[in-house]
């Protein structure tokens, strides 16, 4: 066997036990958090190819973290079907013709609710937090992170470091920053997080203006979690 061959042989062969390593992990995972959920840690990320427990705090389906000056957090996420990010999306896709599909205008989205503005002001005074993967909050989002699919390796790995949460400066509609909310972030805050993969598509065609209307088509959640400042 040549020393090319012998190469390809152990890169095949590690390929495929580093994929095993990671759904025997992601099976651990869900096990232990459940499907359709979104994680959160304080420490690190919580690693793809093993189970660390000691870096979430996790009780009843909430993450809990800390919050003041020099706060960040790192979530992973497990998908009902135990597909990542990037491998949803391309299931998405295939639902279009595709001569109708907007090229580049596939995103990854994760939407993002606290339950108070960076004043400290209640957004959920009179409202239900969101029980069920397919539920969304009714109040407005503080922001959306918009990755793209491509050179995002993220997307396919379902963990996200703090810098990429942070790294568009996501501000926040009622003003403010992601980071700058979960520095004044009080015990008892909470954070939404939900996640679905969309697309712009050609849908009819206007004869009057010669031209396509467009729609922005957006799959199910398929993500979403609590978080809360202990």
């Amino acid at each position: 066997m040549t020393l090319k061959k012998v190469s390809l042989f152990f890169t095949f062969v590690f390929f495929i036990l580093t994929a095993a390593y990671a759904e025997d992990a992601y099976n651990q995972y869900v096990k232990i958090y459940g499907k359709g959920i979104v994680i959160a840690s304080d420490k690190a990320l919580p690693p793809r190819n093993e189970v660390d427990k000691s870096l979430v705090d996790f009780k009843n389906g909430i993450s809990y973290i800390k919050g003041g000056p020099g706060a960040s957090f790192h979530i992973r996420s497990f998908t009902e079907n135990g597909k990542t990010h990037g491998e949803d999306l391309k299931e998405l896709l295939k639902g279009f013709d595709a001569g109708k599909i907007i090229e580049g205008s596939e995103r990854l989205v994760m939407q993002i609710w606290t339950s108070h503005d960076v004043k400290g002001r209640s957004n959920i005074e009179g409202t239900i937090w969101p029980k069920k993967l397919a539920d969304s909050p009714n109040w407005q989002e503080f922001c959306s992170i918009k990755y793209f699919p491509e050179g995002t390796l993220n997307v396919n790995n379902n963990g996200y470091e703090w810098s990429d949460l942070t790294i568009v400066k996501s501000e926040g509609y009622s003003g403010g920053s992601l980071e700058e909310w979960l520095q004044k972030a009080k015990p008892g805050y909470k954070i939404y997080i939900q996640f679905y993969n969309s697309v712009v598509i050609n849908y009819q065609w206007d004869a009057f203006k010669q031209q396509w209307n467009t729609m922005l088509y957006k799959n199910k959640p398929f993500a979403a979690g609590t978080i809360e400042i202990k």
